[in-house]
């Protein structure tokens, strides 16, 4: 049997001619009987045999084969899971390149990015946006968008209310970019293919503007970051002309409250109260509303309202406080 000395072998064949024989049967010499208690000791750990009733019993040849080749391959494959691991994290130190690199002034991290960017290959992923640039990096995207590389943007939510930043975004959505936003962006970082990531750091700090990650574990939870928050973000889809609900259909300045209301957090109960019409009709209209705004919650429903121009929550001019 593989994996077995001779000692738990010989223990391993008596038991398997004799069923039910007990460990003082096993012992031939009693100079033996250290040995043959402690190579019991392990073919039960390891399951070629198991206890019945003062006796034991030997598992079939072939079950306790098929056992030892599971754990060797559970071994072989950890074992390779490991040095997987290994190999990426220390890569860039063969090839004389740090896993991390600290970008301490601003011109740096534009240059590092441009770099970068440049030699994507797949995709590129950003989260809040481009590290360098507190708006958009239209000309820069737009070239990899006429590369064939997918683009895909994770923006905050604040974006919407920028008409300058949706006539860009409009620009490069019609180019294949794929937009999303979210009410909170945990941090900012741009993924290149998944062989390097920039990740911006806190403008209040004092260098490094930012930090480089070239591979291992952390790149990778980096990457797993982003589709979490992708999955959770909500598309943006800007329409090719603005869409106000039709004046014969309902009152635009009730919507625009009632959108307001929604992004507050008031109750059915609450926003009723408010209009002055039952709790059924506020819920048919709040409805009604969200699937005029093609939004399938509350927040969605502002970020739409906000794309067509309409006043900010609390503020019936259309200026934002």
């Amino acid at each position: 049997m593989i994996a077995l000395d001779p000692v738990d072998l010989a223990v391993y064949e008596r038991v398997l001619r004799r069923p039910g024989i007990t460990g003082d049967q096993l012992v031939v010499d009693p100079a033996e009987s250290g040995a043959v208690g402690a190579a019991l000791d392990r073919l039960l750990q390891n399951g070629y045999l198991s206890p019945t009733g003062t006796g034991y019993t030997a598992t079939p040849p072939a079950a306790a084969l098929d056992s030892i080749l599971g754990r060797h391959v559970n071994s072989l494959t950890k074992a390779r899971a490991y040095t997987s691991e290994l190999l990426q994290d220390r890569q860039h130190a063969f090839t004389g390149q740090p896993a991390v690199v600290e970008v301490k002034s601003a011109p740096g991290l534009h240059r590092q990015l441009t770099q970068i960017r440049a030699t994507a290959e797949r995709q590129v992923r950003y989260l809040g946006g481009s590290p360098d640039h507190d708006g958009l990096t239209i000309g820069e995207d737009r070239d990899l968008l006429a590369r064939g590389i997918t683009v895909r943007a994770i923006h905050d939510r604040r974006i919407v209310g920028d008409p300058a930043a949706l006539t860009g975004l409009s620009l490069l959505i019609e180019n294949g970019y794929s937009a999303r936003v979210s009410p909170r962006i945990p941090l900012r970082i741009c993924l290149v293919d998944d062989r390097v990531c920039v990740v911006t750091l806190s403008a209040a700090e004092a260098p490094p503007q930012a930090l480089i990650v070239n591979a291992g574990v952390l790149l990778n939870a980096l990457a797993a970051l982003f589709e979490i928050w992708w999955a959770r973000s909500i598309p943006l889809q800007i329409p090719s002309a603005p869409a106000e609900p039709q004046a014969d259909q309902r009152d635009p300045n009730t919507d625009h409250q009632l959108v307001a209301m929604m992004l507050s957090g008031l109750t059915d109960q609450a926003i009723a109260r408010q209009l002055g019409v039952s709790p059924r009709t506020a819920q048919r209209r709040s409805a009604d509303l969200m699937r005029t705004l093609g939004a399938s919650s509350r927040f969605q429903a502002g970020v739409q309202a906000a794309i067509r121009g309409w006043p900010a929550p609390g503020n019936r001019d259309g200026t934002q406080r």
